[in-house]
């Protein structure tokens, strides 16, 4: 059951990240205006969330999708959906009417309860699966020799 729900939990993180990051990628002044729209932090500070986030969530799709890397994958992955969960918190409880920019401007999703329960649902489930994943004994579906190409090779001695 455990395995089950792991699986379930980065399939929906891969097909959430790999939108939303190509949407932002695809257009990414829209993006930087959404991160603006949350005024939360200075302008240096959203210049640069806006020119990492697309990446970070590429690259946590990709660790999924390869089985590589995935109780760090799962963690980071956990508090990234925290943090944007905290942001849409933070738009509700100032009474801000804006859109989320999870995916891109065509989107046009407003942040509501349901999109902070979702972000936090998703935080929680990437959290238990990194918990699961470490309590395993398999941490990765591709072996570390297999990635480096070390497989077989015996240490040369002194």
């Amino acid at each position: 059951m455990r395995r089950l729900f792991v699986l379930l939990t980065g399939l929906g993180v891969i097909v959430l990240f790999v939108e939303s990051s190509a949407a932002h990628l695809a257009n990414p002044y829209a993006f930087l205006s959404a991160v603006y729209s949350y005024k939360m932090v200075p302008p240096a500070a959203g210049l640069f969330l806006a020119a990492v986030l697309p990446f970070l969530q590429a690259m946590i799709a990709a660790c999924l999708l390869l089985r590589i890397f995935l109780p760090a994958t799962y963690t980071v992955a956990g508090l990234l959906f925290l943090m944007f969960g905290s942001a849409q918190a933070s738009v509700l409880y100032r009474g801000l009417n804006i859109s989320c920019g999870c995916f891109g401007v065509a989107a046009n999703n407003p942040i509501t309860v349901y999109s902070l329960a979702t972000s936090i649902g998703f935080a929680a489930a990437c959290l238990a699966s990194s918990f699961f994943v470490r309590t395993s004994g398999k941490t990765d579906a591709i072996p570390a020799e297999r990635l480096t190409g070390l497989s077989g090779v015996e240490p040369t001695g002194a």
